[in-house]
């Protein structure tokens, strides 16, 4: 069954360039009007067909768009080129959606998942990076977001932005402290 590549998190995991790389922040400085539009509104956790309705374009330009920004900025994912956005101040952390729960509950598993979600990591290479089962990884990753008053992983990432639980620094893989794990880039 084929899926969806735009909410779908890639295993490669984009840049390896840091938050203060001068290349991205030139890259984002370039973004179009309209790739800035559409992150903005994709920020507040909007589908593309209703970015399509507040910007009078087609769902695919708004793809388009979208796909192009993730690209610029060196981002595996939606989620992760937004907090990129955010860090390089193209977009405002207003435009993130109004918080819903403060994810007090969480447990530090929970809590250790969410920055590698962020910056765009899949389950496997979580699963790797913190010696857990995947499916342990999926089931803390389910946990996280229904903390946040999450459905997606998408709207998880960005919720859990606007509580603190993880931030625009987060939108880069961590500093791994031994050898790469096979998938993952160095």
């Amino acid at each position: 069954m084929p899926t969806d590549a735009r909410t779908t998190a890639q295993p490669v995991t984009g840049s390896t360039a840091g938050p203060d790389d001068p290349a991205l922040r030139a890259a984002a400085a370039e973004l179009t009007p309209n790739e800035v539009e559409v992150l903005r509104l994709l920020a507040g956790a909007l589908s593309d067909r209703e970015v399509a309705d507040r910007l009078a374009m087609r769902e695919v330009d708004v793809s388009a768009n979208a796909l192009s920004a993730v690209r610029r900025l060196g981002a595996p994912d939606r989620a992760t080129a937004i907090l990129r956005a955010i860090h390089f101040e193209v977009i405002s952390a207003d435009a993130l959606p109004p918080a819903r729960a403060a994810g007090q509950y969480m447990t530090r598993r929970q809590k250790d998942v969410l920055p590698l979600m962020a910056a765009g990591l899949i389950y496997p290479q979580i699963s790797r990076r913190l010696g857990i089962a995947e499916a342990t990884v999926r089931g803390h990753a389910r946990s996280a977001l229904w903390c946040v008053g999450a459905s997606t992983r998408h709207e998880g990432i960005l919720l859990a932005a606007r509580t603190g639980l993880v931030t625009t620094a987060d939108a880069w893989p961590p500093l791994r402290q031994t050898s790469p794990a096979e998938g993952e880039p160095a």
